[in-house]
């Protein structure tokens, strides 16, 4: 099992508007990309995103994300794949998602 703190932060939409964002919707926007993308498809993988959405919605309500090992590899395997290069500009989403690639196993 891996346990991720949730961050959060502030950020700026194109317009200008300050929107809230956090560990999660950084999370969600590489999860949702890649399925999308990857064209991801059947019932093992239809589990694991349902498994995935479970944990998020926890998450909300506790701030640490626990994922099971084979569901911290699928998800860690999509960010490392679609997050956007330009997230490497800002220390928080990068921080939050260096949180995320580094997290160690507990058991």
């Amino acid at each position: 099992m891996r346990r991720i703190k949730i961050q959060s932060w502030k950020e700026k939409d194109e317009k200008g508007n300050v929107l809230d964002a956090n560990t999660l919707s950084a999370l969600s926007y590489c999860l949702n990309v890649g399925l999308s993308s990857e064209r991801i498809a059947g019932w093992d993988k239809a589990r694991m995103v349902n498994a995935l959405d479970r944990a998020f919605i926890k998450a909300k309500e506790t701030g640490t994300l626990e994922l099971e090992e084979a569901q911290y590899a699928f998800l860690k395997k999509l960010v490392e794949k679609h997050m956007p290069a330009i997230w490497g500009g800002s220390k928080d989403i990068l921080g939050a998602i260096t949180e995320f690639i580094d997290a160690k196993e507990v058991k």
